[in-house]
């Protein structure tokens, strides 16, 4: 687990030129303690994020079989989270470039194994890395 934080924070390194120490970050995820998932609902195309955890099951609005993903809000500059589908009946799509998501392509979370990753750059959600497993 300790290598995939190390080519994470390395990844991270690339992306911002540089990555600040956590003393000088307004909190920090040091150890990547991404605790207990906590289940969010997409309402009109958007999840709002707490910082209780960094871990997130989402669900469909009103139960839908599919939903989209547009936007994600609250996180500070350095956030990374991860999403997965809440179950494997209801597919959510993360939509890129419609909200504050950019992905190499739309990615759909059609089952509780697949992940999306994300860095928060201040304005944007990017895409580390993302698993589709069937």
């Amino acid at each position: 687990m300790n290598e995939l934080i190390d080519s994470i924070l390395e990844r991270l390194n690339i992306l911002e030129g540089k990555f600040e120490k956590a003393e000088t970050r307004e909190h920090s995820h040091a150890g990547f303690g991404f605790g207990t998932a906590e289940s969010l609902t997409i309402n009109g195309g958007i999840i709002t994020r707490t910082r209780t955890t960094n871990v997130f099951e989402v669900r469909t609005q009103g139960g839908a079989g599919t939903d989209n993903l547009d936007t994600i809000l609250g996180g500070i500059k350095g956030d990374v989270i991860i999403i997965v589908a809440y179950d494997d009946a209801h597919d959510v799509v993360c939509k890129d470039g419609t909200g504050n998501l950019s992905l190499p392509a739309d990615m759909t979370l059609d089952n509780s194994e697949d992940i999306e990753m994300l860095y928060y750059d201040g304005a944007m959600w990017c895409e580390i890395t993302a698993s589709s497993n069937v």
